[in-house]
């Protein structure tokens, strides 16, 4: 009976401990957890691929300008309609992309997360 006891408190041992993270850890976990699922979710898109990639490519600086340029549109849309807005969509491919019930849902997500994070960066600029 012991070993059972010892191993159900090391196994609840990482759940305890990450309910000890201070805000500014927390912060960190979702500025990551938010920056992983756009990226994901523009690698989906297949925005302008990947700005190195380009660079490599054309060694060219506007095309990894207008590649990040058009990461952000996406981002920005992306959380517009995760929030229930509707934004003006100057792109009908991605209009389609983001009309799609699992990229709506995964834009949720990150609008959710941006907002913790947000929430998360007031708490600790209040301290």
């Amino acid at each position: 009976m012991r070993s059972r006891a010892a191993l159900a408190l090391l196994a609840a041992a990482p759940l305890v401990l990450a309910g000890c993270q201070t805000a500014e850890e927390k912060l960190l976990d979702r500025r990551h957890e938010l920056r992983a699922a756009l990226q994901q979710l523009h690698g989906a898109y297949g925005g302008s691929g990947d700005a190195r990639e380009d660079e490599e490519r054309d060694g060219g600086v506007l095309r990894q300008v207008i590649g990040e340029v058009d990461r952000l549109h996406f981002e920005q849309q992306c959380l517009a309609v995760g929030r229930g807005e509707r934004p003006l969509m100057l792109s009908r491919r991605l209009a389609a992309f983001l009309e799609e019930p699992e990229n709506a849902r995964a834009c949720r997500r990150v609008s959710e997360l941006q907002a913790e994070v947000e929430a998360l960066e007031r708490r600790v600029a209040d301290r």
